[in-house]
């Protein structure tokens, strides 16, 4: 009967270590899932920070290329109106002015 009761104990002491090795890997596992849900929703938040810059960047992209239209349209306005004035005239060189002392 001794011997049966001390197996009983060294029984239940190795249940006892391997439910407080089960508590730890639960804790453990918990502790992984909480991370990883935090970093699920930074990596969201920076899916969402990235898709604004995309649509900030595609703005400035259609901006850039309007300006660039308007400018070009200028430009071409700009070598017609010359065109249509007909050569420059000559003009005189500036004569340097001295200042005397």
């Amino acid at each position: 009967a001794e011997r049966l009761q001390a197996a009983n104990t060294r029984q239940q002491e190795q249940l006892r270590d391997l439910q407080a090795h089960t508590d730890a890997q639960q804790a453990e596992i918990d502790q992984l899932t909480r991370n990883l849900t935090e970093a699920s929703a930074q990596g969201a938040e920076n899916a969402n920070t990235i898709d604004d810059q995309r649509r900030t960047v595609d703005t400035l992209k259609g901006e850039v290329t309007q300006m660039s239209d308007q400018l070009s349209a200028m430009m071409q306005e700009l070598r017609e109106a010359r065109e249509a004035a007909g050569p420059k005239p000559e003009t005189k060189q500036a004569q340097p002015v001295y200042m005397s002392s």
